[in-house]
C-alpha cells in the first residue's frame, strides 16, 4: 500500500511538471517597453510587481504605466501565475480603497503599440505575434522564465 501511494504521488508530479513546462514553452506574449523605461529584460516577479502596482517607479525616476491587450489562452496570466479574473479582483479592492492605479486594459494590440510608443515610462503586454509592428519609440523586452 505504500508503494501504491508513493507511486501516486510521484505520478502526479511528474504529470503536473510536464503540464507546466508545455504550457510554459508555448507562451504567446511579449513585453513591450517605451524605449525611456530603463530595463532591457526582467524576470517573473519583476513583471508581476509592475502589473500588481507594486514597482512603481523605472530606476530614471520616471512613473511606470502598465498596459496589456487579451491574449489567446491566458499566457501572460498564466506566466505571473494569476488569473484574469483573480487579477481584476484585486485591482477592483485596492482601486475602490484609493491604494492605487490599475493598468490600461486595451481591446487590442495595436492601441498597446500605440500608448506605448506615445507615453514614457510604459510597459505593455501584446501578442507575440505583433512584436514586430512596434514602433520606432519602442523595444521588446526579454523575459526569463
Amino acid at each position: 500500500m505504500k508503494n501504491l501511494k508513493t507511486y501516486i504521488v510521484i505520478s502526479a508530479i511528474f504529470i503536473f511538471a510536464g503540464q507546466s513546462f508545455e504550457a510554459y514553452s508555448q507562451l504567446k506574449f511579449a513585453v513591450i517597453a517605451n524605449k525611456s523605461v530603463p530595463i532591457e529584460d526582467f524576470l517573473k516577479n519583476d513583471i508581476r510587481k509592475v502589473y500588481y502596482g507594486f514597482s512603481t517607479q523605472w530606476k530614471n525616476k520616471e512613473k511606470v504605466k502598465p498596459c496589456y491587450a487579451p491574449i489567446p489562452n491566458d499566457a501572460f496570466w498564466f506566466y505571473i501565475q494569476t488569473s484574469e479574473s483573480k487579477f481584476d479582483a484585486f485591482w477592483t479592492k485596492r482601486v475602490f480603497s484609493g491604494n492605487g492605479v490599475a493598468p490600461i486594459s486595451y481591446e487590442n494590440d495595436s492601441k498597446v503599440i500605440d500608448y506605448v510608443n506615445r507615453t514614457p515610462g510604459a510597459i505593455g503586454i501584446i501578442n507575440d505575434s505583433e512584436k514586430g509592428n512596434i514602433g520606432a519609440n519602442s523595444k521588446v523586452l526579454a523575459f526569463k522564465l
